[in-house]
């Protein structure tokens, strides 16, 4: 059976172990709760193709095949490129609203800045945010200057930009080069996390209400584990 690219992509670069944490964390929650989530569409099925995924990251084989690619180095830069991007979209969102109410500009509003919404971990997706609001960004160069101290608001968006487009051309070429046993297990991680994201959404109608439940269906533990690594501490002189 041909590998999901598309779930590949999702998966590559997510830490198996906190990924695996999570689902199992997730896994739990949704069988104390089994009939409101099967009433809001989380079926068996679906439960049971999660605790499949669980043990299939969990194996020895992906153990070895992730640890085989962490090795490489490759799968860190993306994910460092996505986090600078959204740390600058963060930035750029929240400055817009003081920088137009005090020196506003024809044509540029603050929905200028959200018309990409919620933007999640797809490099094109970020990516393409970032083409649409450039030419409202250089508009508002010198107003966010306050704000964007070391360089201007769009120099700073042309380099998280650029690092992200070239990350993500690294990243095609390397899996194009990865051995079939790595793919599938970027594949059964995708697969993982589309279903935790999944149980997520549908906990939030099966538990309408319940606020301190809902709450827990989280991605807490795999957000955790996708935060930058610490420094090496290197060893002491002698």
């Amino acid at each position: 059976m041909a590998v999901d690219m598309k779930l590949v992509r999702k998966g590559r670069g997510e830490p198996r172990a906190a990924l695996a944490e999570q689902a199992r964390v997730l896994a739990g929650l949704a069988k104390q709760h089994v009939t409101e989530l099967d009433r809001a569409g989380w079926k068996p099925a679906k439960q049971a193709a999660l605790d499949a995924g669980i043990s299939a990251i969990e194996s020895t084989a992906a153990a070895k095949a992730d640890a085989a690619e962490g090795a490489r180095g490759s799968t860190g830069a993306e994910h460092e490129a996505i986090a600078a991007a959204k740390r600058y979209i963060r930035r750029l969102r929240n400055a817009v609203p003081s920088a137009l109410a005090d020196a506003p500009v024809a044509d540029v509003t603050v929905k200028s800045f959200n018309a990409g919404g919620r933007l999640g971990r797809v490099t094109k997706d970020i990516s393409g945010y970032l083409g649409n609001v450039r030419p409202f960004v250089v508009k508002l160069d010198a107003a966010l200057k306050p704000y964007f101290e070391d360089k201007t608001a769009s120099a700073e968006l042309d380099q998280v930009k650029g690092a992200l487009d070239a990350a993500d051309t690294k990243q095609e070429v390397d899996l194009a080069n990865l051995p079939e046993a790595t793919l599938q297990v970027y594949e059964a991680k995708g697969r993982v996390l589309r279903l935790i994201e999944e149980l997520n959404r549908l906990a939030k109608n099966a538990l309408d209400g319940q606020a301190e439940l809902v709450g827990k269906f989280n991605k807490d533990i795999l957000l955790r584990g996708r935060g930058p690594a610490k420094p090496k501490v290197p060893n002491p002189p002698g």
